[in-house]
């Protein structure tokens, strides 16, 4: 997970990726992984939408995004599940 071209030219180096993915050891910077529950299964992190604050608490081991109840309740409730990549196997 690179850091987006766009953010590159504006001179970032570096920034928090979270993602309930895997990927490969090639990547550096700070990576937070196999966030639960999954955005595929309809969980907090598939309900992020851009400007929301996310709070990552790496001693308490907390990541904490930071919208009210109501508001992903609202989120929620207009959600819908992406389409599988494949209709069988794994």
């Amino acid at each position: 997970m690179p850091i987006p071209a766009k953010l590159v030219k504006q001179g970032v180096t570096d920034m928090v990726r979270i993602s309930d993915a895997r990927m490969s050891g090639t990547a550096y910077g700070t990576v937070v992984l196999h966030a639960s529950p999954e955005a595929a299964a309809g969980g907090n992190l598939a309900l992020v939408e851009s400007g929301d604050m996310i709070e990552l608490d790496v001693e308490r081991r907390r990541l904490h995004l930071e919208v009210d109840d109501a508001e992903l309740a609202r989120r929620r409730a207009r959600w819908t599940p992406p389409e599988a990549p494949m209709s069988r196997g794994t």
